[in-house]
């Protein structure tokens, strides 16, 4: 019964992908109702084959995209070609999907992956210089400054703690970023009182 059960459970997490595990996929895939949920399981499936089926994975996520595109996976669905797009070796067309996925952010202010962080990464590990401006763009505003406000002062780096705390607060206030490729990247979306009131005291201090 148990092992029934862990079937059941497990049957959109397939990490192979020969024709019989298509064929239950596909099978199960059917059986859901709601383009919501179709676009979810096909995107967690192409998660478990990405690190070694990237070309099995793009297609389920081409087929988010192209049938069942829920305005709340696609985000997630953007970055996730892009990953495997760095698999397959084919890294300059990964750069515009990691555009999308900040673009979509942008545009759906409730939606938050860690495209913003993972483009970035992407950027200086290719040593891909003529990005780096953009680089800077998108870490420099609310989130990196409110994490790095918290963690200086833990450190016990008043100074820097300070001018990071007074730079969130800043960028809180804002509705623009001021950058060519992200009007609103880095700009706080729905801000958390208490730690709004922590930035406050920091900045104070």
């Amino acid at each position: 019964m148990q092992n029934n059960k862990h079937d059941k459970d497990d049957w959109y997490r397939r990490t192979s992908w020969n024709s019989e595990a298509q064929e239950t996929f596909f099978e199960r895939f059917k059986r859901s109702r709601s383009h919501f949920h179709k676009a979810q399981y096909l995107r967690i499936q192409a998660h478990y084959l990405q690190e070694k089926y990237p070309g099995d994975a793009l297609k389920l996520l081409d087929k988010i995209r192209e049938e069942f595109p829920e305005p709340s996976e696609l985000a997630s669905t953007y970055l996730q070609t892009a990953q495997c797009l760095i698999v397959l070796g084919k890294k300059e067309e990964a750069i515009s999907w990691f555009r999308k996925v900040l673009e979509h952010e942008e545009n759906h202010k409730g939606i938050q992956t860690h495209g913003y962080l993972d483009f970035p990464v992407f950027i200086v590990t290719e040593e891909k210089k003529e990005l780096y401006r953009e680089a800077k763009e998108i870490l420099e505003k609310y989130q990196w400054n409110m994490v790095m406000a918290l963690i200086k002062i833990e450190e016990g780096d008043q100074s820097s703690a300070s001018g990071h705390a007074r730079e969130a607060i800043k960028a809180s206030k804002e509705n623009h970023s001021g950058f060519r490729y992200h009007p609103t990247v880095g700009l706080a979306k729905k801000q958390d009182e208490r730690i709004q009131k922590l930035l406050t005291e920091i900045a104070k201090a």
